[in-house]
């Protein structure tokens, strides 16, 4: 579309269209009330284009569509998008709790007790259940024989060896107790105090059921050895251990 007037201020009207018979369809593609950039014609010399509004006229005797100038176009200049509208900061509400292990590594005491480090991020208390699974060494007798005797094949099978229940309010840190079984208690002492093992947490509360299974690494912890006491030479030279037995009376050993 090109118009072919030199000037053209904003609100300059032009005629497009004009007949007394029936306005039908639309001029150039252009909707109702439409802002189109338009062109000029060669003998108007350089003259930016400009942003006209289209409009037809359908009423009375002589129809018309008009052109009626916006604005010029800015020619290799983006025109600025609009606004945005301000938004506003949406708060998540705290969540209720939801439970997690601490540590992977997972002491283990003398009498068997596994200390199971768990985490409750929320507001409200954590609640479930903690088993803990081992692959156990079993002995198989094979049928075959070697030089008279029997041969043995080392298997090892994956079983339940511990399981607790658990509470923890929100937003702390609880260590909560395992009663190892003894097959657990005899693999962990024949590797050299080591074991891994499986951790399945059941979370129960506050949020719908659900497991998490973690890897852990059971850890005996070390044993000190006993303190030997020895009485003064008025009394023996007897040796007395704080645990109430100790090695027999030897004068060879060391006052503490």
């Amino acid at each position: 579309m090109s118009l072919s007037r030199a000037k053209r201020p904003p609100g300059q009207v032009y005629t497009l269209l004009e007949t007394s018979g029936e306005l039908t369809g639309s001029f150039g593609g252009a909707f109702e009330g439409a802002e189109i950039p338009v062109e000029f014609f060669k003998e108007c010399g350089t003259q930016p284009p400009v942003k006209v509004k289209v409009e037809y006229h359908r009423g009375g005797a002589v129809k018309t569509v008009t052109a009626t100038v916006v604005a010029p176009v800015r020619v290799g200049i983006p025109e600025a998008p609009p606004a945005a509208a301000p938004t506003r900061a949406v708060v998540q509400p705290p969540g209720k709790g939801s439970v997690s292990l601490a540590d992977t590594a997972v002491a283990v005491q003398g009498t068997g007790v596994a200390l199971v480090k768990l985490e409750c991020r929320g507001s409200e208390t954590c609640s479930g259940k903690l088993t803990l699974s081992a692959k156990i060494p079993a002995t198989s007798k094979g049928a075959a024989k070697a030089k008279g005797r029997k041969r043995r094949s080392q298997t090892s099978t994956t079983a339940t060896v511990g399981t607790a229940s658990f509470s923890v309010a929100g937003d702390e840190v609880k260590t909560v107790h395992v009663k190892l079984d003894a097959a657990a208690r005899a693999a962990l002492s024949s590797d050299r105090g080591r074991l891994s093992a499986g951790l399945a947490i059941l979370e129960l509360a506050p949020n719908p059921a659900n497991t998490q299974t973690k890897t852990v690494h059971l850890l005996q912890q070390k044993t000190h050895g006993r303190l030997m006491l020895r009485r003064p030479k008025s009394q023996g030279d007897s040796i007395v251990s704080v645990n109430g037995r100790g090695p027999k009376p030897s004068r060879n050993t060391p006052s503490c």
